[in-house]
């Protein structure tokens, strides 16, 4: 088995250290989720810590691309070709059991597989009810979940439901960089005279979770105590009474752990960040669209496109001063108060959009059962159904009409209703600050949000300009109120047309290997107005390019933009032209 570096030699990330041992000591609180980019020790201290609490042979790791039936269970496909028992074949929720199940990525998971398994990590127990099959068994363990922002948010239902979640840094110093790589390079030359030199620490730790698991359920909360957590959670404005129970069972974990039998305030206030950090919601003050609402929706996620890398922070030293390009106009936020997200007929719908520019959502009709594994494979290719073997409509089939079974496997349709994807990539430079054309422009955008939230679907939008490029809302449904991230966007510099493209090409290219948002559009909004070449770009998605121009002079190479990506082209006047007129 490969040596684990001990958990008492890591280094920095104190809250996240905290985290997985309130995790351990209260598997209750729900999971934890780590947020942060690579190469921040994520997995690194979670298999530590299920080495010092001897639970290793339980560390499942589950794969990306794991299927529900991998996860969950599923029919023995053995017995049912040896014998035709139907029988339960486990999946990694019982592998888990007694241990620690770490997932890394979890933001590009399925949102009813996270479900699941927050639904199993609440409560400890898998039942599976599936092709008549009804079982069920003990599934109790620690959840550790990673995700990378930038790479797409969970949804807040989802945030709501880890117990406690922790936001990672690197590290503080330079001094504290290469402590980190000299302990490394330690272990990596002899893991187990370096573990030696820990052990002291190691069992010290361990016998301090395994007192800190037998008090924990006698540690006494107070009715004050119990005040000032809901205090804190009225203060941070969230939903319903989740955080409460976690903060209070969190606590009771941090003071079993120091060994106090009742909790005070010390104990809450070391706890608070880990339980309130994803579930503060101070956005009830932000919807008449102020500037304060910028705040909700943080503009840092900008990433480097790697083979522009070096001219990001270069263009940010000579960006010009921030114009107020997202600033939208009193009676543009009146109307929209008004109308409870209602459309105004001024701006275009996305229906119509949708006609001018020939993209429809992309919807499958369920085919006929396949009768052979060849014709499953072109139906799956063609995205129709899945490679999962339907063993229940197999077997009937087989006894009903006295067929071979191995030669009439049934396959499982995929699931309909996979959530379309609208991703608006925004020209912010300053060149596009006034004018007709930012009004029109804002509605726009406007229209497609109000379209996805009412549709249930999603939204992604990027900006690029004061020549950088910045995620402002990641993959997810936008908010009923999208004022708050139109006055977000802030406009200046020039115009990295290309580097916008290649970084979302780059995303682009990400979702496909995992699966992801497979179902989308892409709408390029700029005037046209940048030098970069963009014939060699290919972009993996139907595209309809909008030309914001709307100046006395006009350049006109907007449209010569959409041809060079292949896209449909459309001047953003006509479709409000169209529209007033409906």
């Amino acid at each position: 088995m490969q040596p684990t570096f001990p958990f008492t030699a890591i280094i920095g990330q104190e809250q996240l250290k905290i985290a997985l041992i309130l995790s351990v000591i209260d598997p209750d609180l729900g999971g934890l989720l780590i947020s942060g980019p690579r190469g921040c020790g994520k997995s690194t201290a979670a298999r530590s810590l299920a080495d010092l609490i001897q639970t290793q042979d339980h560390f499942v790791n589950l794969p990306l691309g794991a299927s529900e039936d991998r996860v969950i269970g599923s029919i023995d496909a053995q017995k049912i070709l040896t014998n035709g028992e139907v029988s339960f074949s486990p999946g990694l929720l019982k592998k888990a059991d007694e241990g620690m199940l770490y997932v890394d990525e979890v933001n590009l998971l399925p949102d009813h597989l996270i479900d699941i398994l927050l639904d199993v990590s609440a409560s400890g127990r898998n039942y599976v009810e599936r092709d008549g099959l009804s079982h069920q068994h003990s599934a109790r363990f620690v959840l550790v979940g990673t995700m990378n922002p930038d790479e797409g948010e969970l949804r807040p239902q989802i945030l709501d439901r880890f117990g406690l979640m922790v936001e990672l840094q690197g590290p503080a110093s330079i001094e504290e960089r290469v402590q980190i790589t000299t302990q490394r390079i330690a272990f990596d030359k002899n893991a187990k005279q370096f573990s030696q030199a820990n052990d002291e620490q190691q069992a010290t730790l361990k016998q301090r979770i395994d007192s800190a698991q037998q008090s924990v359920g006698s540690v006494l909360v107070s009715n004050d105590i119990q005040t000032s957590i809901a205090t804190l959670c009225h203060e941070a404005g969230v939903d319903g009474l989740r955080a409460d129970i976690t903060l209070t069972r969190a606590a009771k974990a941090y003071a079993a752990f120091h060994a106090d039998a009742n909790v005070s305030e010390t104990h809450i206030d070391a706890v608070k960040e880990l339980v309130l950090l994803h579930r503060r919601n101070n956005t009830n003050n932000s919807s008449q669209g102020s500037d304060t609402g910028s705040q909700q929706q943080p503009d840092n996620h900008s990433s480097n496109e790697p083979s522009d890398s070096s001219s990001d922070s270069q263009g940010n030293n000579q960006a010009s001063p921030q114009g107020s390009w997202g600033e939208l106009t009193p009676e543009s936020v009146d109307s929209a108060d008004k109308q409870s997200f209602k459309v105004s007929k001024q701006y275009p719908d996305i229906s119509t959009l949708k006609k001018k520019s020939n993209i429809t959502t992309s919807t499958t009709a369920l085919p006929g059962k396949p009768s052979s594994k060849n014709t499953s494979r072109r139906l799956s290719e063609r995205g129709m159904v899945t490679t999962q073997i339907d063993w229940l409509s197999t077997i009937i089939d087989s006894y009903a009409n006295n067929f071979d079974m191995l030669s009439n496997l049934q396959y499982k349709h995929k699931k309909t209703g996979r959530n379309h994807l609208h991703v608006l990539l925004v020209d912010t430079s300053s060149s596009t600050i006034g004018g007709e054309a930012l009004k029109n422009t804002k509605g726009l955008i406007r229209s497609i949000a109000s379209h996805a939230y009412l549709k249930r679907e999603l939204l992604c939008i990027i900006q690029f300009g004061n020549n950088k490029v910045s995620i402002i809302q990641p993959p997810r449904r936008p908010p009923k109120s999208f004022i708050p991230i139109l006055n977000s966007l802030k406009a200046g510099g020039g115009t990295p047309l290309r580097k916008a493209l290649k970084y979302t090409e780059a995303i682009f290219q990400r979702w496909d290997q995992n699966q992801q948002h497979t179902d989308r559009s892409l709408y390029l909004f700029t005037d046209g107005r940048s030098n970069d070449t963009v014939s060699d770009i290919k972009i993996r998605s139907p595209l309809t390019v909008i030309d914001t121009e709307n100046t006395a002079l006009k350049i006109g190479r907007t449209a010569r933009i959409a041809s060079a990506l292949k896209g449909n082209y459309c001047h953003i006047n006509s479709y409000v032209n169209t529209c007033a007129t409906v």
